[in-house]
């Protein structure tokens, strides 16, 4: 029996896209920038990168900055479901079950976002002249490199685990082009301020 396919909200999708966009971009600029200056990492047969892809990098990490911190503020309000819950250390322990898989979806999308946010805090440090001079000794160097590899390696895993949990439907619904009536930017506000209510509602009851 076919999975039916799950409908993903068309700021979800928005944001999602952009973030990955913007991530793949980040990483390509990047390691084109590595392997022109960084012997440890470059090896590839790449023409050395001009100048003006340090500018683009920072460029695109200005835009990854911004992305982020929206797509964080939608994680933590309506994609919560998606992020670590309070049970999850509990649900780890059972091994091969569907809510086994689910928990480690959870798990790799909260390590997304944190990586995330150590590209952003290390990148706003990097020295771009110490790097373009061979200087690749300093923390937030080191910090920036293990952030993007670990977006790559966790990347991976999530769509791995997309398709585990979802299938070829959970992937499908995230590129997919449908809109439901209610779901255009012009409901955006009135569904903001719906949910600012009710977290209103709900500080007020503690």
């Amino acid at each position: 029996m076919s999975r039916p396919r799950p409908y993903q909200t068309l700021i979800f999708r928005s944001l999602h896209a952009g973030q990955g966009i913007l991530a793949l971009l980040g990483v390509l600029t990047g390691y084109w920038l590595l392997n022109t200056w960084d012997p440890q990492v470059g090896g590839l047969p790449f023409p050395a990168a001009p100048a003006a892809v340090v500018d683009l990098h920072d460029e695109i990490g200005g835009l990854f900055t911004s992305a982020l911190w929206v797509f964080v503020v939608y994680s933590l309000w309506a994609g919560r479901r998606r992020l670590v819950q309070g049970k999850s250390l509990t649900q780890l322990t059972n091994i091969g079950k569907p809510i086994w898989w689910y928990t480690l979806h959870r798990i790799v999308n909260t390590g997304l976002l944190i990586l995330g946010g150590l590209v952003v805090i290390s990148g706003e440090e990097l020295d771009d002249e110490a790097m373009v001079q061979g200087i690749f000794s300093d923390w937030a160097y080191s910090l920036h490199v293990f952030a993007w590899l670990g977006i790559v390696a966790l990347t991976v895993l999530h769509v791995l685990l997309s398709f585990k949990v979802g299938g070829i439907p959970l992937l499908l619904s995230v590129v997919s082009v449908k809109v439901r009536p209610k779901d255009w930017p012009s409901y955006w506000p009135q569904r903001l301020w719906n949910w600012l209510f009710s977290l209103n509602t709900r500080l007020n009851r503690h």
